[in-house]
């Protein structure tokens, strides 16, 4: 292929030899006002409530699941009205259903046990500190420069706006990278624990299968199962029962834009929100 000559638009934008080190510190800081500027506001709006539940937000979701639990109805997680009333709001509201499976409820359940905002504050400097922490170790950048790129961008800033999993889900997929090729068992543990989000395994079990990472895929289909059965062990099985139950209205409400479909990371999510 005949390379583009030089000082024509290709040759500029494939060399890029105008970006240099002080260029792009610049041009990176630049583009972090404004995530920075909405981070601080979501962080001020947050320790400015005193304790007081945030409905318009996901955790609250997380947060008031996770309290139906420790009351000993976990299946109460997945009944829209109850669980609206739990978190202060309604089904016509500010009310966000909480659709994981009950895995994830797992998660969750020791940070019902403090106050919402330090419950809030608590999760979200745990899974960032995670993340910070599985980026850092691939040693592409210093760890510093790892944490500012995690902290101030866009996708992080709304995770944390919203208290959502962001970070645990970038934590596990980063650390499951870190070990695949050393401990495929732990590997595959990890990947397991991403189950709260089942789409993953649509995009994680072919990769492993196509790379033919058997013991992987072995490690991860035990620790399933283990992870199923510890939640049956603490939760009850009519937890998955009530999980399975509620699938359907769930689908309902992502189809009719219970969740705002300009949030949705899908084709199905992009083409609905534009008509």
């Amino acid at each position: 292929m005949t390379p583009p000559p030089p000082g024509s638009v290709l040759d500029w934008v494939r060399h890029a030899r105008w970006l240099t080190a002080g260029r792009a510190a610049l041009y990176g800081g630049v583009l972090a006002v404004l995530p920075a500027a909405y981070l601080a506001v979501a962080l001020l709006r947050m320790a400015g409530e005193a304790g007081h539940e945030v409905r318009g937000i996901d955790f609250a979701g997380f947060y008031s699941a996770a309290q139906l639990a420790l009351e000993g109805r976990p299946e109460a997680a997945w009944d829209r009205a109850v669980h609206a009333a739990a978190h202060g709001g309604s089904l016509e509201g500010s009310y966000f259903i909480f659709v994981y499976p009950p895995i994830f409820l797992l998660y969750c359940l020791p940070f019902a046990l403090l106050p919402f905002a330090a419950a809030y504050f608590t999760w979200l400097g745990l899974t960032a500190a995670a993340c910070i922490a599985a980026l850092a170790a691939y040693r592409a950048a210093p760890w510093w420069v790892v944490a500012l790129l995690v902290i101030l961008a866009p996708g992080a800033v709304q995770n944390v706006a919203n208290g959502q999993n962001a970070f645990l889900t970038a934590a596990i997929f980063a650390a499951a990278g870190l070990v695949l090729d050393r401990r495929p068992g732990v590997a595959g543990t990890l990947f397991a624990a991403l189950c709260y989000k089942p789409q993953f395994g649509l995009m994680v079990l072919p990769a492993l299968l196509a790379a033919r990472r058997w013991r992987v895929v072995a490690a991860g289909a035990v620790a399933l199962v283990a992870l199923v059965l510890l939640t049956i062990a603490v939760l009850g099985p009519g937890a998955w029962q009530a999980f399975i139950a509620g699938t359907a209205t769930a689908v309902g409400v992502v189809e009719d834009g219970g969740v705002p479909f300009w949030q949705m990371q899908s084709v199905f999510g992009v083409l609905t929100a534009l008509g």
